[in-house]
């Protein structure tokens, strides 16, 4: 069982390589009582947690800890309930948008919105818990308006460039993520029985609708399929690499995708998904036709999705 690094403690940030120490020391001193106010209520519109969402937050924890360690990995900190933060459904944020939920790296805490019912509660909650328990560093620096932080690192998203919020591999780590909680869900839906009107049959039908990126999803597995077969593996290997490599930070895997693929996939896997892209079903077209050209096709279609940067 190979033991995962605390995640959570509070020198996983990254400064400018010149900040003076004693500039990193007040940092890191922020960056602490950030964490530490991250248990207080958020707005004074948030919902106090009833007796069913703490059950239901409990599986979840209990759920993917267990699916982590079905990996051969071992989490060094659970993550603590306390800091899950329920909000109305329609609470205006700009930091969360319109999504359903979000873990929020700097602060170490989750905010995740009411829901119509338990069981797409639970699913939320196992998404951003995947999330929270992924490889994450995270930046903070010191501007003119005060202290800024946002992440660094997540599962295989990144950032490029110190202190950018655009993420690199963005829609991969969602894709993984989405199908990881898909599965998770699905198996534990005897134990939601009791937390949901429905029986376990319905659930688990429930549990394999999908209904977050979509498109994400749908190519990571076309992808991962055709890297299976062309290397001789079952594709629920090539998904347990991926999976591990979330909570690892190991990268060196997805090698295997520019091998199979050509010189320019990992730039076109680090592309695919950015902010609002896949929200485009021609835009989504053209990746999965990257995949499916030859090796010769490939370089010239790299050039159109990637323009000039290769």
């Amino acid at each position: 069982m190979e033991k995962l690094p605390n995640n959570r403690i509070k020198e996983n940030f990254t400064t400018k390589s010149d900040v003076p120490e004693n500039e990193k020391d007040d940092l890191e001193m922020h960056l602490r009582r950030k964490q530490y106010r991250s248990k207080d209520p958020i707005s004074e519109k948030e919902i106090e947690k009833t007796l069913e969402n703490k059950e239901l937050i409990d599986l979840a924890n209990k759920s993917v800890l267990e699916a982590i360690k079905n990996l051969g990995l071992e989490v060094s900190v659970a993550f603590d309930p306390i800091r899950v933060h329920i909000i109305p459904a329609d609470f205006q944020s700009r930091t969360l948008e319109n999504n359903q939920g979000q873990y929020q790296t700097v602060e170490d805490r989750i905010v995740v919105r009411e829901q119509k019912d338990n069981l797409q509660f639970f699913k939320v909650m196992v998404h951003e818990l995947l999330h929270a328990y992924s490889w994450n560093k995270f930046y903070v620096k010191e501007t003119e308006e005060g202290f800024r932080g946002g992440a660094k690192r997540s599962g295989y998203s990144y950032s490029s460039k110190e202190n950018k919020e655009e993420m690199q591999f963005q829609g991969l780590t969602e894709a993984i993520i989405e199908d990881f909680q898909r599965e998770i869900t699905y198996h534990h839906a005897e134990d939601l029985t009791n937390l949901t009107v429905d029986d376990k049959n319905v659930l688990e039908i429930k549990a394999l609708n999908w209904n977050s990126y979509p498109f994400e999803r749908d190519l990571l597995h076309y992808v991962v399929d055709k890297l299976a077969k062309e290397n001789n593996l079952e594709s629920d290997e090539v998904w347990q690499k991926l999976r591990k490599g979330l909570f690892t930070g190991d990268m060196m895997f997805l090698r295997m995708f520019e091998k199979a693929f050509g010189p320019n996939t990992l730039k076109i896997l680090a592309k695919f998904g950015a902010t609002g892209q896949m929200e485009d079903e021609e835009v989504y077209e053209q990746f999965k036709q990257y995949f499916d050209s030859s090796l010769e096709e490939r370089e010239g279609m790299a050039k159109i999705l990637l323009g000039s940067k290769i």
